[in-house]
């Protein structure tokens, strides 16, 4: 069946529009480079590339210990599939609660501890009121660290970690979980990256987690792909160093 005309100019007008709205980013990005590259300009090295260390400091590297039996999924989905079914969880960081969402229906977890600074704005409560009423879902709201310091040692499976971005932030968080979580529990980071390209601002997610391994003895045991790299890391305490 040949398309009408009208089907054609309609499917014509469609991706004239889809090619100049992506003509358009193309052109604003390539504004912010520039603009970037010349406020930079001054903390480029002798090959003439911008050195972050000047700006953000040394960034601590892991050795091949700490990633030695490190296995790599494509996405975080599947990296939570290898997690322990019907346990106990937290996640840090909710938003609109579609990752929380996902961790019960495939990791069926007895308990879901949620920590968020504010529920309200999505409307988490409405979102899981059934599992709430049922006592499946637990909603913790306010300051992550310190709602996770409420709650017992080594009670925690494994905790998601989703919250501040920032070095502080996470170094707080991860004050807070390590000793929630089980002697054979996981710690996972989402956003395992020194730069976040959406927001053009530092995490410190990468600095906290390895000065965790480097001084602590914790490894990586998995990691797992994310769009724009915002890649995930699950560690674990060493067996070497669990009594």
């Amino acid at each position: 069946m040949i398309p009408s005309i009208s089907r054609i100019r309609s499917y014509a007008q469609r991706i004239s529009l889809k090619w100049q709205e992506s003509s358009g980013a193309k052109e604003d990005l390539e504004h912010a480079r520039a603009a970037w590259a010349g406020i930079m300009e001054k903390y480029k090295n002798d090959v003439g590339v911008v050195d972050f260390t000047r700006i953000l400091g040394d960034y601590p590297m892991l050795g091949d210990e700490h990633v030695k039996n490190c296995r790599m999924f494509s996405s975080r989905e599947n990296l939570i599939l290898e997690m322990k079914k019907g346990s106990h969880v937290a996640e840090v960081g909710v938003q609109k609660g579609t990752f929380s969402q996902y961790i019960l229906e495939n990791n069926l977890p007895a308990k879901l501890h949620l920590f968020d600074l504010d529920f309200r704005t999505f409307k988490i409560a409405e979102y899981f009121a059934e599992q709430i009423k049922a006592g499946q879902v637990i909603l913790h709201e306010g300051n992550s660290s310190t709602e996770l310091a409420k709650l017992p040692d080594r009670y925690f499976d494994f905790i998601y970690i989703d919250g501040d971005h920032s070095y502080t932030g996470v170094q707080r968080d991860i004050a807070a979980a390590k000793t929630r979580i089980k002697e054979d529990g996981y710690l996972i980071f989402n956003d395992y990256t020194f730069w976040s390209p959406a927001e053009c601002i530092p995490y410190g997610v990468v600095q906290a987690v390895n000065e965790l391994c480097l001084k602590e003895g914790w490894k990586l045991e998995y990691f797992a792909l994310g769009w724009f790299m915002y890649c995930d890391v699950a560690v674990r305490k060493s067996r070497s160093i669990i009594p």
